[in-house]
């Protein structure tokens, strides 16, 4: 038994180191051969918080579009540019991701994003303008349409959370970071929200992988304890203003039932779901996501 116990605590031991090994090497090829790629990029300070955002187009009526947590405004460069055509794009880096700051001190409430994001907009000149939101972003946007009903047109909902309460990390960031941020573990998370493997766009991945890795151990922490999803659930039903709700059907991530959910708590909602698509229909899906959503607005 006594050689049993010590064999197994050798083999997982030997299994950390290289798993740690692994995911050093990987995290340093990021950092050595990543080239940032800024174009559109651009920066404001609100609050004493530098904010980066894109814009995309001349013309048309104002939207902005609101990535996941631990994504960024890359994520909608393809379909910013082709919604462009039709519309003035502007895309936002969260606080904490992206390009903007990341400190410590700031608050990572949804509530307080969704203040940003307003105060951009207004910043731009934007009184009245849509959103469209994508997952942990989409219950920014509707607490922007809580708080903003007044300067929001219309609203799109992409695979998005705001239902279910997620449970709070304990974890301490020193350690959360090195176990989560890191090259394998990753790519394994953003691998399992497609449902075509083939459509995974590796520079998004880089790109957002490269820029989560300069969070510090508390903003890490801050972000993963901040749970503010029970102050909005139950107002949902509030929202009157014209709502898209898009759907990846194959989705892992987002439970299926929160469409279902959306759709009957948003009075004046439109459920639209894409097939053979998973968590990222704007990336699996870009044409028919387009169209769909040029036709709505």
């Amino acid at each position: 038994m006594k050689t049993l116990i010590k064999n197994l605590f050798t083999f997982l031991s030997i299994t950390i180191i290289l798993f740690a090994i692994i995911s050093f090497i990987g995290n340093l090829f990021i950092i050595d051969t990543y080239s940032l790629n800024s174009t559109n990029s651009k920066q404001i300070k609100l609050n004493n918080i530098n904010i980066n955002y894109k814009e995309f187009g001349e013309n048309g009526s104002p939207i902005l579009l609101i990535h996941d947590f631990f994504q960024s405004s890359k994520d909608f460069d393809n379909i910013a540019n082709e919604l462009s055509i039709n519309h003035k794009v502007v895309s936002i880096d969260l606080i904490g991701f992206g390009l903007s700051d990341k400190d410590s001190d700031i608050d990572y409430s949804k509530k307080n994003m969704a203040f940003i994001c307003n105060s951009l907009m207004n910043y731009l000149g934007y009184t009245n303008y849509s959103v469209l939101g994508h997952s942990e972003g989409g219950e920014v946007a509707l607490n922007l349409c809580l708080d903003f009903q007044n300067n929001i047109n219309k609203l799109i909902l992409v695979n998005s959370s705001g239902y279910e309460s997620i449970s709070k990390s304990n974890i301490p960031g020193f350690i959360m970071k090195p176990l989560y941020l890191n090259y394998p573990v990753q790519l394994l998370k953003y691998s399992f929200q497609f449902f075509h493997k083939k459509t995974l766009d590796y520079d998004i991945f880089e790109e957002n992988l490269y820029n989560n890795l300069n969070l510090s151990t508390k903003s890490i922490e801050k972000i993963f304890k901040m749970n503010d999803t029970n102050l909005i659930k139950d107002n949902i039903k509030n929202i009157q203003i014209p709502t898209l709700i898009i759907w990846g059907i194959k989705d892992s991530t987002i439970p299926l039932d929160f469409a279902y959910n959306f759709k009957n708590d948003i009075v004046n909602s439109k459920l639209i779901f894409i097939e053979n698509c998973g968590h990222f229909p704007f990336i699996e899906s870009p044409t028919l996501f387009v169209n769909e959503v040029n036709k709505f607005l």
